[in-house]
């Protein structure tokens, strides 16, 4: 009997950490004063999201636990947990003074774990799905990467100064770094952190381009969710009472998704969809915008008259526009479908005017065939005498 690798213990065990502070991080933040409904809403998108990380890095480890994703999702849930919980802290502090022995300490060593938390990302983009680079080309990215991350991290423990967004003194600040305070060198590791998690970015696409089979449809979901949550990302931003974390939660989604090969080949449906009705409730409501105010300006008619009206035009038009973007949308993103569909018609039309139960057999055959293209085919007839 093999022995049971000893990492899946090791994930089991940072998942149970990482839950014993996101409950330490809620009992916090619950110190601080009576919550509103926004204070909810913001916890349970960090709780999710972190959450969600975790758990797809505890699945990858059971199953591949070689595979650096799940180190990275495990890791990244880690260091925005703590990130959290020193943030409930420093507000406590804040809001009920002597609650924190040296607040001046947690703040210097809690602010610099926004780089981790941002420069895993280039790595899972890098290394998504086989924890491999795609080639030799991009190890000096993954250099560049890992080299900006140890310096801005360090730096950010010893900058002089007050810490960023706090009014504390840093304990820890050596003055030889002053230069990297709000200085050009500091400035230029930030770009050249941005600069590769934007080249990891690229290294995604040009992955794709070149995969083929599962590893294609696996970049494909990865890809999809990251478009999604960075369109939806700036709309939701402005919705007070939506947590913008809830979206970002997609992408560990998708990427558990993807790993398990779960319902691979339905990302292409769930694309087309997205897309599709993402036009339609565009279009929709421009419509009702449009009868509203033609109701209002043109024809003077104010209140339930109007949006009566727009009401009946948005409903008039949804289904025309659904069906006709459909298929435009199908005809680029879902070539299959649309291929299969217009197989399918196309016997539909000749069946109405065939009458030899040969040649119906046959094409209903080469319909199967060209649309599902199984590996067997077969009809069965039943006779009643």
């Amino acid at each position: 009997m093999a022995k049971p690798d000893r990492r899946r213990w090791v994930a089991i065990g940072a998942a149970a950490l990482i839950a014993v502070v996101g409950v330490a991080s809620v009992a916090v933040f619950a110190r601080v004063g009576p919550w509103q409904w926004a204070d909810w809403v913001d916890t349970l998108g960090y709780t999710f999201w972190i959450s969600a990380f975790t758990a797809v890095g505890v699945i990858i480890a059971f199953h591949r636990p070689g595979n650096p994703i799940a180190w990275i999702c495990l890791g990244f849930s880690a260091v925005w947990s703590v990130w959290v919980l020193c943030e409930g802290l420093l507000v406590l502090e804040s809001s009920n003074p002597g609650s924190l022995g040296r607040p001046d300490l947690l703040a210097a060593l809690a602010h610099p774990l926004w780089v981790p938390g941002v420069g895993l990302i280039g790595y899972l983009l890098l290394l998504f799905p086989d924890g491999h680079l795609s080639s030799l080309r991009w190890r000096p990215v993954a250099r560049v990467l890992g080299g900006t991350m140890a310096l801005l991290t360090l730096t950010g423990f010893f900058l002089p100064g007050l810490v960023q967004d706090t009014v504390y003194p840093n304990p820890l600040g050596i003055e030889v770094l002053e230069p990297f305070d709000q200085g050009a060198a500091g400035f230029a590791l930030v770009i050249t952190l941005v600069l590769s998690i934007l080249a990891s970015a690229v290294s995604v696409v040009i992955r794709y381009r070149k995969a083929a089979g599962n590893e294609r449809l696996q970049l494909k979901w990865l890809m999809a969710a990251g478009l999604v949550a960075a369109l939806a990302y700036p709309l939701l931003f402005f919705l007070g009472d939506f947590d913008v974390q809830l979206v970002w939660a997609l992408i560990p989604i998708a990427i558990g998704m993807s790993m398990h090969r779960h319902r691979l080949y339905d990302i292409d449906r769930l694309i087309s969809r997205t897309v599709v009705y993402a036009v339609v409730v565009g279009v929709v409501a421009l419509v009702f915008i449009g009868v509203i105010f033609i109701f209002q300006e043109v024809l003077g008619a104010e209140g339930p008259i109007g949006v009566a009206g727009s009401t009946l035009a948005s409903a008039a038009v949804f289904n025309p526009l659904r069906r006709k973007v459909q298929e435009r949308v199908d005809r680029r993103f879902n070539r299959s479908r649309f291929d299969a569909q217009r197989v399918a018609e196309g016997f539909a039309g000749d069946l109405a005017n065939e009458t030899d139960a040969g040649r119906i057999v046959e094409g209903l055959l080469q319909v199967v065939s060209e649309t599902l293209q199984p590996t067997l085919v077969g009809v069965w007839v039943s006779s009643r005498h």
